[in-house]
């Protein structure tokens, strides 16, 4: 898997981006923190995903 940390794409319509921009660079350096992340997001199923996506109201 490989992680792309891409630039924020609107930070003054959306707050969360500076704390993103933290966190993404925190997971860059820190090895211990990617494994995690790592496990964390091959820990979601397809079905989680279609059930995400569903609860939203797209048709899957």
């Amino acid at each position: 898997m490989h992680y792309e940390f891409l630039p924020s794409y609107s930070p003054d319509f959306n707050p969360i981006e500076p704390a993103f921009s933290v966190i993404k660079a925190h997971i860059q350096y820190d090895t211990e923190v990617y494994m995690k992340l790592n496990e964390a997001v091959w820990s979601v199923t397809p079905d989680d995903a279609a059930g995400w996506f569903r609860h939203s109201g797209y048709t899957v």
